[in-house]
C-alpha cells in the first residue's frame, strides 16, 4: 500500500502529524509512506522511520529561481510535482489548509483522496472529519480533540494508540557544547516566543523569569534567528546561557533533550520536548487552546486561564489580555519547583495547571462527550452557558456520530488503563 502524506509548513503541525504515520504504520504492515514538506521544516521529519520517501518542496529555492528567470522556476515547480505525479497512490492525505496542499492533492493520482482539495478556483472537502476541522473553527470553545488526534481520524485510525516523533541527528547528539555551566544544576530551558507574541509572555516577564531561576538552576533560553533583539541586554552568566538564535533544529532539541525541564508558549520546541521526553510546562494563553494543541504526551503541564472568552477570537482588540495576566514569573518559577522537586505550587486565581492524560485534562472524556453532544443539538446549534448561539454545517453529522463512538470506546480504555489513551 501507497500512501501520499502533504503537510508543507509549520514546524509544529509537521512534528503533530507523526502520531498518524506511527499509526497508519501499524494498521498497514507494508504501507509505503512519502511525506511532502517544505524545506524550511524538512528538519523536524527528517529521520522519521515511518516515512519511505521524503519529498521536498522548494519554496525559497523556486521563489528566488523564479525571480531571476519565470522559465526556471517553473522548471523547479515541474521537477518537485513530477515527483508526485509519477507515482500512484491508494490514499492521499493534505493535512495543509492553503492553497499548495490543496492543489497538490487535487493534482496527484491517488485511489482516495482525503483532506482539503483545492478544484475549480475553491476549496472541497470530501472527508468528515476534514469538515468537522473546518465547522468546529468557529466554534473552538467547543473543539476536544487534539490535531494530532484529528489528524489520526482523518487518515482513519483513530484507534490506534501512536505518539509524537522526532529523531535527534548528529548535530543535535552534540548539544552539551552550549551547556557548559560553571555550576552542576539542574538546566531549566525557556523558550521566550511563540510566532505569534501575543501567545507569549513579554520581554519584561521572560527576563524576570530567567533572573529567578537562574538563582537556583541553570538556565538556557532558546529562539528563534531575528527574536534577538527582543532582549537584547540579556548577556551569559555562570547559570545561564542565551542560546536565541544560535542552534539549530537537531541542536535545539538535543538541548530541549538535555534539560530536566522546558518553560515554552504553544510552540515547536513544546511538541519536540513531548517527542523527546522532557518535562513540559506549556502556557496556553490568547488564542492558544489547550485541548487543540497541548503536547501529544502524557504527564505534560499545561498552563491555562479558562476563561469566557477563551480561546481568543481576536487578540488584536484585547484591551486587557486577562488570559496573561495572572501567569507570573513569581507563579512560573513556584511551578518549576513544584515540577522539577515536587514541591507544592499555589496556584493563582484565574489560573489552572493541568497534566495531559491525567485529572481534568484527558483528550477525551465524558465532559467533552457532553459538549460535543451539544453541537448537535436538534436545532443544530451550540448554545451553553453565556456563549453565543453559533449555527453549525450539518455536514458535521457523520463526523460528530463517529467522534460520540469513538470517545466512548476511548472511555472504556480509560477505566482500564490510568495512563491515558496515548
Amino acid at each position: 500500500m501507497k500512501i501520499l502524506i502533504i503537510q508543507p509548513y509549520r514546524l509544529g503541525d509537521v512534528l503533530q502529524a507523526t502520531p498518524a504515520l506511527q499509526a497508519l504504520k501499524i494498521k498497514y504492515k507494508d504501507v509505503k509512506i512519502d511525506f511532502v514538506v517544505d524545506s524550511s521544516c524538512a528538519g523536524a521529519i527528517a529521520g522519521n522511520p515511518y516515512v519511505s520517501r521524503l519529498i521536498v518542496l522548494p519554496r525559497n529555492s523556486i521563489r528566488k529561481s523564479g525571480a531571476r528567470d519565470i522559465v526556471a522556476g517553473f522548471r523547479e515547480l515541474y521537477a518537485f510535482m513530477g515527483e508526485i505525479l509519477q507515482t500512484r497512490y491508494d490514499l492521499a492525505i493534505n493535512y495543509n489548509f492553503d492553497a499548495i496542499g490543496g492543489i497538490l492533492l487535487k493534482e496527484c493520482a491517488a485511489a482516495e483522496k482525503r483532506g482539503l482539495i483545492f478544484s475549480g478556483g475553491k476549496f472541497e472537502m470530501n472527508d468528515p472529519w476534514t469538515k468537522y476541522l473546518f465547522a468546529i473553527i468557529t466554534s473552538r470553545r467547543y473543539s476536544f480533540i487534539n490535531i494530532s488526534d484529528i489528524f489520526k481520524l482523518i487518515a482513519g485510525v483513530g484507534d490506534i494508540r501512536s505518539s509524537l516523533y522526532f529523531k535527534i541527528k548528529a548535530g543535535g547528539r552534540s548539544a552539551g557544547k552550549f551547556l557548559d555551566f560553571a555550576f552542576d544544576r539542574p538546566v531549566v530551558t525557556v523558550q521566550g516566543f511563540a510566532s505569534r507574541m501575543e501567545r507569549s509572555l513579554s520581554a519584561e516577564q521572560n527576563t524576570e523569569l530567567i533572573s529567578m531561576l537562574s538563582k537556583k538552576y541553570n538556565v538556557a533560553l532558546l529562539g528563534a534567528k531575528g527574536e534577538e533583539h527582543f532582549m537584547p541586554g540579556l548577556k551569559d552568566t555562570d547559570s545561564f546561557r542565551n542560546l536565541t538564535g544560535k542552534t539549530t533544529l537537531d541542536e535545539l532539541a538535543g538541548v530541549i533533550k538535555s534539560s530536566s525541564l522546558l518553560i515554552t508558549p504553544d510552540t515547536f520546541a513544546m511538541h519536540a520536548a513531548a517527542a523527546v521526553g522532557t518535562k513540559t510546562a506549556g502556557i496556553f494563553k490568547a488564542g492558544a487552546w489547550p485541548y487543540e494543541t497541548a503536547p501529544y504526551a502524557a504527564g505534560v503541564k499545561v498552563i491555562f486561564a479558562p476563561l469566557e472568552c477563551a480561546p481568543c477570537a481576536a487578540p488584536e482588540k484585547c484591551r486587557g489580555m486577562k488570559c496573561g495576566a495572572a501567569i507570573t514569573p513569581e507563579f512560573l518559577s513556584g511551578l518549576v519547583e513544584n515540577i522539577i522537586e515536587n514541591r507544592p505550587a499555589a496556584n493563582p486565581d484565574g489560573i489552572d495547571v493541568y497534566e495531559s492524560n491525567k485529572g481534568n485534562f484527558l483528550y477525551f472524556d465524558a465532559g467533552h462527550r457532553e459538549a460535543v453532544e451539544t453541537i448537535i443539538s436538534a436545532n443544530g446549534l451550540i448554545s451553553r452557558g453565556k456563549t453565543p448561539i453559533i449555527p453549525v454545517k450539518r455536514n458535521l453529522q457523520a463526523a460528530v456520530g463517529a467522534l460520540l463512538s469513538s470517545m466512548r470506546t476511548l472511555e472504556n480504555d480509560l477505566k482500564r488503563d490510568s495512563a491515558g489513551i496515548h
